[in-house]
């Protein structure tokens, strides 16, 4: 039997199906010259940051394109609120909710330097952050 009339198979979730390409070619990786993973596995260990914990500490969003930097820029804790990933805090539904993790927020931007200007924000904290300039924005449009 030929390598091309083989089945492929997932080695991360043994699935044995994969999301299709323009509704008609499978989308397959090769892993070690013969081994493959499904679309949906590479997804989530490589591309996806939330579940690419090495990855995800080292990558920014800098002018919408993403930088992966040499070291790791965040400690994961937030420089408003002083609460750490794993804290609880108190939702917009008046909830209790566990910060599950941390983004940098560009105050000012340099092309030079990426880093420069920037605070390390809770998605809580940071949609605030968002809201004000948002607001201040349009306060001075109406002016």
């Amino acid at each position: 039997m030929s390598s091309s009339n083989k089945k492929r198979y997932c080695i991360s979730c043994g699935s044995l199906k994969t999301s299709l390409l323009k509704g008609k070619y499978e989308r397959w990786y090769r892993r070690n010259n013969r081994d493959y993973i499904c679309h949906k596995c590479r997804l989530r260990l490589f591309d996806h940051p939330k579940w690419n914990p090495i990855y995800a500490s080292r990558k920014i969003v800098f002018k919408g394109k993403a930088i992966l930097l040499k070291h790791t820029a965040k400690r994961g804790i937030c420089s408003i609120c002083n609460k750490g990933i794993g804290d609880e805090y108190i939702n917009k539904e008046k909830k209790r909710a566990k910060i599950r993790r941390t983004s940098m927020h560009h105050v000012e931007y340099i092309d030079d330097n990426p880093l420069a200007y920037t605070i390390e924000l809770c998605n809580s904290c940071h949609t605030k952050e968002h809201w004000k300039l948002k607001k201040e924005a349009s306060n001075i449009c109406n002016i």
